[in-house]
């Protein structure tokens, strides 16, 4: 090599050299003021954070952490004021919205969540947590596709996610997709037997597959392991499974045993009282019978299992104002009243008809049963879907349902 090329190959590799030293002390005065600067963040009162981010309220970073500070002490209502204002002050960025989302996740404001990740996935759509989340808060407000459609994407995006899965096989089930319940619920408990609520939907995905005797063995397995005073969904599930196939003194004998304790037990719901009243029915205890399926009501005062019960107490008792009566209320719970009654044999005659889905929808949201009438305007929306009246219901039935999910959890609390 020549002297002069020599020279420029030591100036070239001393400038490199500079280049890669000068790049890798930038990356580390950053590394090491981020790190310093959370440092003092956590390191401060939140009090104190507060007067920073009151100085400082374009610090996003600050008041992001100020927001996280004040939702871990219990302070709900301030840290969501502070997050609200960032969402308001950097819009395009998607974590903001997803602390929003959880703050008003917290305070129990299901419309101001539902607002806030679907902002999030908006910006970013490969958020499995805003896709999870909105699958629960969906499927517990009855907007049963859409919960779907969150819970199936946010599946793909992070298959271990944390989910709640009762709230996933609820919708499964109401969308009669039984397999898929059943393969995920044996599949769960096989994972985790103590997973009592699961239970449940052994034994609902399992009789309409035919598939009854594999329900019975797996909830049989369950028994042990869920205790006295847990799993009442299975021990209501299994004492139904019994008397379905026969009905000698022993199996009513075992199916009382099983019913009361899903009765007396932890997490007892209307279902279970109905369970237990139409064991003592088969036992001619007509008395005990009125008496669950009246305690299932005192849970749930439309419950169509106690309803059915009751009624057939009556009726067995002489009482046919009363049977008829009941009778009524039960099938105002299972068909609605005359105008949906109506709307339902309209969509029955023109089924690929949207403006008849769309009047069912209407009929149903009179009845504030807004979950179903979302259904209807998804069923309008298969068959035209730029429809923009469809559209739009679709929307006020959601928004409906968050607010009566609002209402719910608001008495839920105060009782």
């Amino acid at each position: 090599m020549i002297p002069q090329q020599r020279s420029l190959a030591q100036r070239r590799l001393r400038f490199g050299g500079w280049l890669c030293v000068s790049v890798m002390a930038l990356v580390g005065i950053y590394y090491f003021s981020h790190t310093g600067r959370q440092y003092w963040m956590n390191s401060l009162s939140v009090d104190t954070l507060k007067q920073e981010g009151a100085r400082n309220p374009k610090d996003g970073e600050l008041n992001f952490m100020l927001a996280h500070r004040l939702n871990q002490e219990g302070r709900l209502e301030e840290a969501f004021a502070v997050i609200q204002q960032l969402t308001r002050e950097y819009p395009e960025n998607a974590q903001y919205w997803l602390g929003m989302a959880r703050c008003a996740t917290d305070l129990a404001r299901p419309v101001e969540t539902v607002q806030a990740y679907r902002k999030a996935l908006a910006l970013n759509p490969g958020i499995a947590e805003a896709h999870m989340s909105l699958g629960q808060i969906y499927g517990e407000a009855g907007l049963v596709t859409d919960a779907l459609e969150h819970f199936e994407q946010g599946n793909k995006l992070a298959p271990n996610a944390d989910v709640n899965q009762e709230v996933w096989l609820r919708c499964l089930i109401a969308k009669k997709r039984y397999q898929e319940a059943w393969d995920k619920a044996v599949s769960l408990v096989k994972q985790n037997p103590r997973m009592a609520e699961i239970y449940e939907f052994v034994y609902t995905a399992g009789v309409p597959l035919g598939k009854s005797a594999e329900a019975e063995e797996v909830l049989y397995s369950g028994i042990g392991v869920v205790g006295s005073y847990h799993g009442s969904a299975l021990k209501s599930g299994l004492a139904r499974l019994l008397i379905a196939k026969q009905q000698d003194a022993k199996t009513l004998g075992t199916a009382a045993m099983l019913a009361d304790e899903a009765a007396r037990g932890q997490g007892a719901r209307a279902d279970d009282y109905a369970a237990l009243g139409q064991v003592f029915s088969l036992e001619n205890d007509l008395k005990g019978a009125r008496s669950a399926a009246e305690n299932g009501l005192k849970m749930d005062a439309n419950d169509p299992a106690c309803l059915k019960t009751l009624a057939e107490v009556a009726q067995r008792q002489g009482k046919k104002e009363e049977q008829t009566r009941l009778l009524a209320r039960l099938s105002q719970r299972l068909e609605g009243g005359p105008e949906v009654v109506t709307q339902r044999k309209a969509v029955s005659a023109v089924p690929n008809d949207p403006k008849a889905h769309l009047a069912l929808a209407a009929a149903l949201e009179k009845e504030a049963d807004y979950g179903a009438a979302a259904e209807e305007c998804h069923e309008a929306l298969k068959l035209a879907k730029d429809d923009a009246t469809a559209k739009q219901q679709l929307e006020e039935c959601r928004l409906k349902a968050l607010e009566k999910l609002a209402k719910e959890s608001a008495a839920k609390n105060v009782r």
